[in-house]
This record gives C-alpha cells, structure tokens and sequence, in this order.
C-alpha cells in the first residue's frame, strides 16, 4: 500500500507538516457520541436532510413525515456526529449497528441485499457490527470536477470529516467489545476507506444494486492496525486515539498477549 496519508493529502502546506492529522483535525472539527435524546435526535435529522432531502431517491422522506430518517435497526445502534466548531453545525454522521446477542438469527441491514451462508456465519458468531449511514452535508462535499470547493491545508474537507466519522465509528463498535465489521460500499467510498488505512477486508459476494452498485466486505481492526501501524504511523494514531484502539482490539482478539514495549499507557 503507497504512503495512504501521502495519498488523502497530496497538497499538503510544507509548512505545516509537523503538525499531526489528529491537532489540524481538532482544531476544525469534533467528534460526539450521539449519547443523550438530543443528539441522537440531530443524527435522525441529519439522516433525513442527507439521505431524504440532498440525495433524492435513496429514501423517501414520504415516510418520515416528522422530519427524522430511522429504521428498524436503530434500537440497537449507536450514532457519531461530525461538528464543525466554526460554524457549530452537525455536518456528518455514521452509524454503528451493533450485534444482537440475545437473538443469534437477528440480521444486519446490508443483509436484505446480501446474505450468503458466510455471511450468517459470521452473523451469528456476535463479533462484528455492521458501520452504515455514513453521510455528509451536500455543503461540505461539493465538488466541481476533480477539485472539491472545500479544502483544509489542501486536503479536502470532506476527507477530514470521513476521516473522524470512521475513527468514531471504530471506537464505538471497539468499546462495546466489537472488534469486526461489514459494510457495503459504493467503489470510491471504498478506495478512500483504503487509503483510510482500512485495506485488509474481505469481499463478501459480488456487487448488487443497492441504491446504486455496491458490495459488501468485511474486515477486522486489529489486522488493520497493524498493517497501517507499519504504513503510516500519524494516520495510525488519528485512527487509533495514540494507540488506544488499537489495545482495546488487541485486548479482544488475543487477551492474554504480552503488549508490546510500544503500546505504553496513555497520559492524560
């Protein structure tokens, strides 16, 4: 895999390159937990202002007369916002649909348009949850042509706000004791999860229309880690909290390893 920071950020000020991804990200942007009824109230309204009202035909907002897009799965996720602290608005969102542990038969979203027998299986083994609903504000991915509208130090914003829309999603599904997931993604939302640090995944059947083509994967953090650990190591600490997640995945797959020297406690 090329250098994938190198990649997501090519224009990159030269002056500005001792600057980690994680310090220019948290000085634009913060990343909520959508924990309380009022921000998991602002994740349903901005799911019905992206996938209603700026991307007609994804779902009808004839069904959500109350202004809030939800589904069946909601009970059982949890939500991430994306706020930008200049203007204090909630511009992204992602979605973690966690397994249902009571109920070995209980599916996932992307299984009405893609259940294998190797999908059941890993269905019913409780240790994946599906990240879906990641959408962004019509107004920070514009795009005209190649180059987008909005950039930060050269890389555009809506890379910054997918960037901290997966991290969340990661710690999420990793502190509720989840160290796998599937999703089902368009193919340029997939290269840009790849050049993420995200590159090891598993094709889970061909691609399907699904509100357009897309397929399905799986892939387990801890390999992904490890792998960008190797790569890239600003984009590995922005995707792992310093290493945070990264112990947490480690603590999940392989509990009575030895860390490594490297995964130190964190100090506040």
């Amino acid at each position: 895999m090329p250098n994938s920071l190198t990649q997501l950020w090519p224009d990159r000020d030269e002056s500005k390159k001792h600057c980690s991804l994680g310090r220019v990200y948290s000085h634009y942007f913060q990343t909520v937990v959508a924990d309380t009824p009022d921000l998991q109230d602002a994740a349903h309204r901005l799911r019905y202002r992206i996938y209603c009202l700026e991307n007609p035909g994804y779902e009808n907002p004839d069904h959500h007369h109350d202004g809030r897009e939800r589904d069946d799965y909601d009970n059982r996720s949890i939500h991430t916002l994306i706020r930008h602290k200049n203007s204090g608005e909630y511009i992204g969102v992602i979605r973690v649909v966690l397994p249902d542990k009571a109920d070995a038969r209980a599916q996932f979203p992307f299984q009405r348009a893609v259940d294998t027998p190797r999908v059941r299986v890993l269905a019913s083994q409780h240790e994946f949850c599906e990240i879906s609903r990641l959408g962004l504000i019509k107004d920070f991915r514009t795009q005209s042509g190649d180059s987008y509208k909005n950039h930060i130090d050269g890389m555009p914003v809506s890379t910054f706000v997918i960037l901290g829309l997966v991290q969340g999603a990661l710690k999420t599904s990793l502190e509720n004791k989840t160290g796998n997931a599937f999703f089902i993604v368009e193919p340029k939302l997939l290269r840009a999860l790849s050049m993420m640090g995200l590159s090891e995944h598993e094709a889970l059947g061909e691609p399907v229309d699904y509100h357009g083509m897309r397929q399905a994967f799986s892939f387990n953090y801890l390999r992904n880690f490890e792998r960008l650990k190797e790569r890239n190591a600003d984009l590995w600490s922005f995707m792992t909290g310093n290493g945070h997640l990264h112990r947490i995945a480690i603590d999940l797959e392989r509990p009575q390893e030895k860390k490594p020297l490297y995964y130190r406690p964190l100090i506040a």
